[in-house]
């Protein structure tokens, strides 16, 4: 990050489980490129087709032919965003079930807060699991900085406001459905939400599944099939 880099997990060399080739890419900055030492004669950025923003993640075409998860992540680590959505991923593959990850971009972490309050309140789009991390930035006096907890406040605020109902027709999704998990390393976010004075009462709001780093005890203990916006459109495929 500091130097200009990128990082993600899905290389152009990717075929499939089987072969998969290599995973993991990052790129930095070629000082060099366009001068005569530089012979490679390829584009400073390979992978200009992912950005952090809604990068594709392992499995996302089902091979049952049924809905990919979606899944909005906003956390600021990326080596844990790289983590979590290489845990989750593969995953999701060994069930047969596509996963897309709709990813905060982490550089400006004083952001990162509005940007996933506005994807939560977007009309065109719904996702089925929101993982929020709680420290986003650096909360000072003035400052608009939101963190995990604020934006679970202001989305709620914002639903009471709406009545919840999606803005275009899209059938009988309700943002409701958008089941948000607080990030810990404790684990289900319980501590961090009652420090914060944030009722626990919201259906959309529930205890993570998963701590920091993600545990195999975990992964095998969760059903994605619990999630109402999933789980509709699963049974209508």
């Amino acid at each position: 990050k500091s130097v200009g880099g990128r990082l993600g997990i899905i290389s152009p060399f990717f075929k499939d489980a089987d072969s998969p080739g290599s995973c993991f890419w990052f790129e930095l900055i070629d000082q060099g490129y366009g001068s005569i030492e530089s012979k490679a004669g390829v584009a400073p950025t390979m992978h200009s087709s992912f950005t952090s923003f809604g990068e594709r993640c392992i499995g996302e075409t089902p091979k049952t032919g049924g809905p990919a998860v979606q899944i909005l992540l906003v956390e600021d680590n990326l080596l844990m965003q790289l983590a979590i959505k290489t845990k989750l991923g593969r995953y999701f593959q060994s069930m047969s079930i596509g996963c897309n990850f709709t990813c905060i971009p982490a550089d400006k972490p004083d952001t990162m807060g509005e940007m996933a309050l506005a994807c939560l309140k977007s009309p065109t789009a719904m996702f089925d699991v929101v993982f929020l991390d709680q420290q986003l930035g650096v909360r000072q006096e003035g400052s608009s900085c939101l963190w995990g907890t604020d934006v679970i406040q202001k989305y709620a605020q914002w639903l009471e406001q709406s009545g919840g109902t999606k803005a275009e027709d899209l059938g009988d999704w309700r943002y409701e459905d958008q089941i948000i998990h607080i990030l810990s390393a404790a684990g289900s976010g319980a501590d961090i939400l009652k420090n914060a004075g944030v009722e626990e009462t919201y259906p959309w709001l529930q205890p993570c599944p998963f701590s920091k780093p993600i545990q195999e005890r975990e992964l095998q203990q969760f059903n994605v099939m619990e999630y109402p916006h999933f789980r509709r459109r699963a049974l209508e495929a």
